[in-house]
């Protein structure tokens, strides 16, 4: 059986979103805590784009069998 160790992100480009920012742990975090979580953080200005137009990314090199919260924002 494959397993993937990696995230794919695929999402609607926001107007004007100059870049994302893309966080995600090992550890539950929410939009109210996102500044103090264990969290890996990083930028990203180039997006590739998905067949239908929108913005996509992966995310690789995670863990197996780990449960990850992640979200992606733009600026």
């Amino acid at each position: 059986m494959w397993r993937l160790r990696a995230l794919v992100f695929t999402l609607e480009e926001p107007e004007n979103a100059g870049y994302f920012y893309v966080y995600y742990s090992d550890s539950k975090f929410t939009a109210d805590n996102l500044d103090e979580a264990d969290k890996e953080e990083f930028r990203i200005e180039d997006l590739g784009y998905a067949a239908d137009g929108r913005r996509t990314m992966t995310l690789g090199g995670l863990d197996f069998e780990t449960e990850y919260w992640c979200t992606v924002v733009s600026a």
